[in-house]
């Protein structure tokens, strides 16, 4: 991503999330070696052990790889996505195209309400930015997997 001298200074700069990626490598690699030794195990061994041991952890591996396949769909299409916040402005990279928009530039801002969870209070509602929509029509429609509640909060902090 290039510098935009007529936007400032860079402030920040925003990329898809990579848990899912994070969650393959320390559950699932673990749980393939498991299911590899049980495998080794039920095949040398005639007592049924082995077998249910292979079969649990088969079960659980099938489940924890959907939910990693289903992150990965989510995540493949927005993978280039990148929101650079400056001082006056920002740019939203997307497949190769990129958009500029300054502050001023700013018509209205879309919001969509999400569930935020935690451990330690109650489930609540919080607004998070959907798109931005500049004064010449044009609309910026941010990715999902993007952080959108720390965008929000920086750029309502900009505008």
């Amino acid at each position: 991503m290039q510098n935009y001298p007529a936007l400032g200074k860079r402030a920040s700069t925003h990329r898809p999330s990579l848990a899912w990626l994070w969650l393959l490598i320390f559950c699932v690699t673990p749980l393939l070696l498991v299911t590899a030794a049980a495998a080794v195990f039920a095949v040398t061994s005639i007592t049924p052990g082995p077998f249910l041991c292979l079969g649990g952890s088969g079960l659980f591996l099938i489940i924890l790889g959907a939910m990693c396949l289903s992150d990965f769909r989510k995540w493949s299409p927005t993978r280039t996505v990148r929101l650079a916040i400056y001082e006056q402005g920002f740019t939203y990279e997307n497949k190769g195209h990129t958009e500029t928009c300054r502050w001023t530039d700013i018509e209205r801002i879309d919001f969509r309400p999400i569930e935020v969870r935690s451990k330690h209070s109650p489930t609540r509602k919080v607004s998070v930015i959907r798109s931005i929509v500049k004064r010449d029509g044009t609309v910026i429609g941010l990715a999902d997997t993007l952080n959108l509640r720390k965008i929000t909060g920086l750029i309502k902090a900009a505008t």
